[in-house]
């Protein structure tokens, strides 16, 4: 386990690796705000601590042959090395006040600032072995290659309904499958397989009119279904305690689903559609 140790209540923080029994200080870090933030198989950890005179929190390397690499991420006066891999790949992000940008770095690259085609700077969130990375940007979410780029995510979604966004890639697994935050709520994304029996695509469900007490709301959201003949059933459940069937329409795989509902106690509510 890595992380960082803190000296009473207001004290700086040392970031330290803990074997199983007791956390041994990964040196010169000592009383210096340092942060350990990921360790791989081989015992390699990254983070972020001042490692010269000026104090500004630099992204480093750890190993025990080497002890700490500065990342000589330029322009980095608070950035932090915040995951890698097993193949000693690197992750993090350079914080400023204009802005906040992702970079990969490897020992073959050194480090790689991602951008969008129209020059928008991503942010990372995750990576896995196969050098794949998710994150966002411009409040997208996207999956970023070498070879391939900065991609965005919701123009990969196969049968997206209007009004489907992906906002940012949060984990992505070896398989390629990934966690992301949508206009939706928290969704997994699998590879497409291509067979049947894949589930439908909702879009963010609307409300029509104005919530207020005893006031009958209409609900709506549209979706999509690469199974073209299948029939659905829907059904709401209203965040009072109270549940009801959907009303269905469309065909050929694209429709919506309607409901209403009017609430009898003032309060915040959650509406799920299944």
């Amino acid at each position: 386990v890595v992380g960082s140790t803190q000296t009473g209540e207001s004290g700086p923080g040392q970031a330290v690796r803990w074997p199983g029994t007791t956390p041994i200080a990964l040196t010169p870090f000592l009383a210096s705000n340092s942060q350990a933030l990921d360790i791989n198989n081989a015992g390699q950890i990254v983070g972020a601590a001042p490692l010269d005179s000026t104090l500004s929190l630099r992204p480093f390397l750890w190993s025990a042959q080497t002890g700490a690499v500065d990342l000589g991420i330029p322009g980095a006066d608070l950035a932090r090395a915040e995951q890698i891999n097993e193949k000693g790949l690197v992750i993090g992000n350079l914080y400023s006040s204009e802005s906040i940008r992702g970079f990969v770095w490897s020992r073959e690259t050194g480090p790689i600032f991602l951008r969008s085609r129209d020059g928008d700077y991503g942010v990372t969130s995750g990576l896995n072995n196969r050098g794949q990375v998710v994150g966002t940007y411009r409040d997208r979410a996207f999956v970023w290659t070498r070879s391939g780029g900065l991609i965005d995510l919701t123009s990969r979604v196969a049968n997206a309904p209007p009004g489907l966004r992906l906002t940012r890639g949060i984990r992505i697994a070896d398989n390629g499958s990934i966690v992301a935050a949508a206009t939706t709520g928290l969704v997994l994304l699998v590879p497409r397989a291509g067979g049947h029996n894949e589930a439908p695509v909702l879009a963010p469900v609307k409300l029509t009119g104005t919530p207020r007490v005893n006031a009958l709301l209409s609900f709506h959201a549209a979706f999509r279904d690469a199974d073209l003949r299948d029939t659905h059933k829907a059904s709401w459940d209203w965040g009072d305690g109270s549940r009801s069937t959907g009303t269905v329409s469309g065909k050929n795989g694209a429709g919506g689903v309607s409901g209403q509902h009017a609430y009898r106690k003032a309060g915040i509510y959650t509406v799920r559609l299944t």
